[in-house]
């Protein structure tokens, strides 16, 4: 079935997309970013990223970034105008594990004591620090920015060069990787720096389509500058047997040798990766881009999977489902949160049977994944199916005996 109205169901999924962020499962690689606030603060230096970590969560089924506010007082205004209640203040506040410093009136933070204790003790057990704009300062202040190349606001690149050093400051780049110390330029370049960020951490794929959520066509990997040694970094991690590498740290590298028309490369980044991490389907994605410049036939992917489903209906989507398990046992063609919500658009769009027939590829491919079972549970039971409705909560009972909601959902159905 051709789909009569694609926008206007893209246009839910959006609605859906903010709605649904509490219901992903949290994996247990859960990220804590912390975002200092204090008066005077740039708006957007800590919105924007802000805003970047909080839609990650939905593109990548490895990470949760888990964002908050944090500051000295309990209230603090940004730019005269927007009073601020943080979520924790310096005191109270868990460890972050990726540290946000924006910029603005950052001399608040730099001469207050006990807030820069806070930030020296963030900054030292986190794995990665992102400035923006005038926050580069606060680094600097620690002394954190010895030896690194740096960014700021083009407004205080000067400034910088007088205490830094000429050779220490970029220009014209909206972000500086030193591999922990990200420093963005000013304002919106905290989105750039964000976006490359999660790169790193979840995939280039995750950040480019989380990118085209956030409206912001202007974000490339080469917007910023990687002012250390990517290729050896991720060398040396893989050398150790105890420590895993983040699913980006590999995957930006096949994409950048990808750029280079290295293709031999990229496929041994992205082969490292599916043993790595082989539920997850961006490894899947990268690889398609691979073996597609060969001969042999490879399904479509991710966001271009839904594209096709929802373009051509469902049931074309499953025929290349099937067809792709023949070919590739194992492999994965979309994600559990995608075939979530594209459930839930059918459920707006009264398409039921659409959405089951989703649902149930989605369980196939994702059978430990409880809110599947409870989105099917309410289609088939929407749809007049109330004896198949309980059939797929007795399954899910079984799996997840201790699922309040779906203990809740069985007591419903029988009440």
């Amino acid at each position: 079935m051709i789909m009569k109205n694609i926008t206007s169901l893209y246009s839910l999924g959006i609605i859906f997309l903010l709605a649904s962020l509490e219901l992903v499962a949290q994996p247990t690689d859960t990220l804590n970013v912390g975002v200092l606030v204090y008066d005077e603060v740039e708006l957007l230096d800590f919105a924007g990223p802000a805003e970047v970590f909080a839609a990650a969560s939905y593109y990548t089924d490895l990470y949760y970034f888990n964002v908050y506010t944090v500051a000295k007082k309990s209230l603090a205004k940004s730019q005269g105008f927007l009073d601020i209640t943080p979520n924790y203040s310096i005191q109270n506040a868990p460890a972050s594990d990726i540290l946000v410093l924006p910029g603005g009136g950052a001399n608040r933070v730099i001469e207050d004591a006990p807030t820069m204790d806070w930030v020296k003790k963030n900054h030292k057990d986190a794995l990665h620090t992102l400035t923006v704009c005038s926050g580069v300062y606060i680094l600097n202040k620690l002394g954190a920015l010895e030896g690194l190349r740096v960014t700021a606001h083009h407004k205080s690149l000067p400034h910088l060069k007088t205490i830094l050093g000429e050779e220490y400051v970029a220009e014209d780049v909206k972000f500086v990787d030193n591999g922990k110390v990200i420093t963005a330029a000013g304002v919106s370049s905290g989105i750039e720096g964000a976006l490359w960020l999660v790169a790193k951490i979840a995939g280039y794929e995750a950040s480019h389509r989380l990118a085209r959520y956030l409206e912001y066509p202007y974000w490339k990997m080469d917007n910023g500058n990687i002012a250390f040694d990517l290729q050896n970094t991720a060398a040396i991690l893989m050398k150790d047997s105890n420590v895993i590498p983040h699913f980006g740290l590999l995957d930006v590298l096949g994409h950048r040798a990808l750029s280079r028309g290295d293709t031999a490369s990229a496929r041994q980044y992205f082969k490292t990766n599916q043993s790595l991490y082989p539920g997850n389907v961006l490894t899947y994605h990268s690889l398609a881009l691979v073996l597609g410049s060969g001969k042999e036939w490879v399904p479509l992917t991710y966001e271009n999977f839904l594209i096709h489903a929802e373009k051509e209906g469902i049931q074309a989507g499953k025929s290349m489902y099937e067809k792709a398990k023949k070919h590739y046992p194992g492999w994965k063609i979309f994600s559990a949160q995608d075939m979530y919500m594209y459930g839930k658009r059918m459920v707006w769009a009264e398409r039921y049977e659409e959405g089951i027939t989703a649902l149930e590829m989605g369980i196939e491919a994702y059978p430990k994944v409880p809110r599947l079972y409870l989105e099917l549970s309410s289609l088939y039971e929407k749809s007049g199916k109330t004896k198949a409705a309980m059939e797929v909560l007795g399954t899910a009972k079984a799996l997840f005996p201790n699922h309040e909601a779906i203990s809740s959902q069985v007591k419903s159905l029988t009440n």
